[in-house]
């Protein structure tokens, strides 16, 4: 096509897609450089709450190092990073895996004359988790750090430390957050993680850095496997989540790792070391068997991180309770759109709908004969939803309930079986699923409770293929509450939590509710942002605080806050540096504090 010709509907197309993925290219690079702003002004802001511990040192914590013709430089401030630590009971653990630079060689030497200083030269090149073992073995300490023979500690990292294991003295493991540092020494993207969520885990090794451990712990696992390299860390991290429980994983929530991103590191690109995807993929697949679970380890498209996917047992049912509040006229349509999408799983479908629409389900269900094999029954709803959801429950002959909302549908059959098998693994409570709009913006994937005073849609807004904060939007990952619009549970766990409360409205308030009562009973909540629903009511909302629910729902309310007064204070998913009005992972300018026990009220 010649410039000045008129575009046809084709080229128009074309262009328009075009001009789209070159507006978002520009606006991510414009969100980049604000933030790269914002956050270095939040260090300055922040830093002063990183503390320095004053109270005894007799907690000894042994710094490994392991060290392959390293920088001299960056292995130096790496060194005098440890040594220059306000905590003094400190030992830095080198092991020196036949380096054959002399700048290397020289620095080592000049750091052997400090007596915290230990240092094994190997004798034979083993690699990352050969000379990690070799460095343990000269540890005294009774916690262990690991460090990148490149990378920096924060000033106060180890006070941190510490003062988080006399505070938690059942403590096997204990990570903090983290960013990235330029080899000029500027700091950036800084990764603010959740507390421990053993889905995120199984999806990526968001522990990362810094991460500490019990010396015995380790010992007893005997240390870091060879066969790993490039993802030691991780398998190592998930023999030991397996035998803890999560009382013994402490998060501090600030700051103590500077990762170096240099050309050739994996701080600066992901892909830099393949062999570690191969590392990572079988550290999860012996995972997965050690737990006995028959699944698929797969990596997701354009990404470093995996999808776990359990196998669905043959003798798995699903019961789906579809809620209608459309016109009489949408009710066939709906219904039949629905029944498109069902798989294998499903042996009954339960419709609740409002008594104006009993003449269309009398003739839709007159016309349902290919449906067979399927259990179809209708519950007419006059006021109380949620008692209503709760007969249906009650009436259910499947293992597995799946509550979906009339307004959202699938163009995959495969969904609600992928959710009913990450269901049935062992403490799970609800499963949900991305939600997106008409417009191509994310509706929700799950909810965040404590933002903007009540709770939010995380991810709400971002455009539907956004890998969101740190690929959340890419892998599966623990949330404190899952929206009834798809909620996928065990029909075990949700009779054991007491169903819906039926003295709250059907929505949002009655699902934060449920969801809670199942976090308490210790069970969690899983997104899998790989099923992605259409949300077709385009006027629900994509936020709802404080001011939306008092003047909507203010008993309901008032009566969730005053049942959840702490949990509703703080979400262990969504970090306490990012903002706090709104979910949607931006800088905060909250203040870092401990994780708070979430236990619910006596009031």
């Amino acid at each position: 096509m010649l410039i000045g010709q008129p575009f046809g509907a084709v080229e128009a197309q074309q262009f328009s897609m075009y001009a789209m993925k070159l507006l978002r290219r520009l606006y991510s690079l414009h969100l980049k450089m604000v933030g790269a702003f914002q956050y270095t002004h939040w260090v300055r802001k922040h830093e002063k709450e990183i503390i320095r511990y004053e109270g005894s040192a007799d907690t000894k914590v042994s710094i490994l190092i392991p060290v392959y013709n390293t920088d001299p430089n960056f292995l130096r401030d790496c060194i005098k990073s440890v040594l220059n630590q306000s905590y003094t009971n400190v030992e830095v653990c080198i092991a020196n895996d036949c380096s054959t630079k002399k700048s290397t060689l020289e620095i080592l030497d000049w750091a052997s004359d400090d007596c915290r200083v230990k240092i094994a030269h190997r004798e034979v090149n083993g690699h990352i988790s050969a000379a990690t073992n070799s460095a343990l073995e000269l540890a005294t300490g009774e916690w262990i750090a690991m460090l990148d023979h490149d990378d920096l500690l924060h000033r106060h990292a180890i006070s941190e430390i510490v003062a988080a294991i006399q505070e938690h003295p059942k403590a096997e493991l204990i990570y903090s957050d983290e960013d990235k540092i330029t080899a000029a020494g500027k700091r950036f993207s800084p990764f603010f993680k959740p507390d421990f969520s053993f889905d995120l885990l199984r999806s990526q090794n968001y522990l990362n850095h810094l991460t500490v451990y019990r010396a015995s712990t380790i010992r007893a696992l005997s240390g870091w496997r060879t066969g790993f390299e490039g993802s030691q860390d991780y398998d190592l991290n998930l023999r030991l989540v397996e035998c803890l429980g999560s009382d013994q994983i402490v998060h501090i929530p600030k700051v103590l790792y500077h990762w170096r991103a240099v050309a050739g590191s994996v701080a600066r690109a992901g892909d830099q070391k393949p062999y570690a995807l191969l590392s990572a993929k079988r550290a999860l697949s012996e995972h997965s068997i050690r737990m006995g679970l028959d699944a698929i380890v797969e990596r997701v498209t354009k990404t470093q991180f995996f999808r776990l996917s359990p196998a669905l047992p043959a003798t798995a049912s699903v019961s789906v309770i579809l809620s209608l509040r459309p016109t009489a006229q949408d009710i066939s349509e709906k219904v039949q759109r629905f029944l498109s999408s069902l798989d294998g799983p499903v042996i009954e479908l339960i419709v609740l709908h409002e008594p104006t629409a009993i003449g269309s389900i009398s003739t839709l269900l007159s016309h349902l004969d290919h449906c067979a094999a399927l259990s179809i029954s209708c519950i007419p709803v006059t006021d109380n939803w949620p008692a209503a959801v709760n007969t249906a429950a009650n009436r259910a002959k499947g293992t597995i309930l799946c509550f979906v909302s009339g307004t959202v549908q699938s163009a995959k059959k495969s969904w609600i079986g992928q959710l009913a098998a990450m269901a049935l693994q062992s403490g799970v409570g609800c499963v949900g699923a991305k939600l997106i709009e008409s417009d191509f913006t994310v509706h929700s994937a799950g909810i965040v409770v404590g933002v903007g005073g009540s709770a939010a849609f995380a991810h709400a807004n971002f455009p539907a293929d956004s890998s969101g904060y740190f690929s959340r939007l890419n892998v599966r990952h623990n949330v404190s509450a899952v929206s009834s619009r798809c909620m996928v549970t065990p029909r075990e766990a949700f009779v054991q939590s007491g169903a819906f409360n039926e003295e709250l409205e059907m929505g949002i308030l009655n699902d934060i509710d449920l969801s809670l009562r199942m976090r308490i009973a210790g069970r969690r909540h899983i997104i899998c942002p790989d099923v992605v629903l259409l949300n077709s009511d385009d006027t629900s909302p994509r936020r709802f605080d404080v001011a939306h629910e008092n003047d909507v729902f203010p008993r309901d309310y008032d009566r969730l806050r005053r049942a959840w007064s702490k949990a509703i204070l703080r979400d262990p998913y969504y970090s306490v540096n990012h903002n706090s009005s709104v979910a949607d992972f931006r800088l905060g300018c909250g203040t870092s504090r401990s994780p708070d026990i979430v236990q619910k009220s006596s009031n």
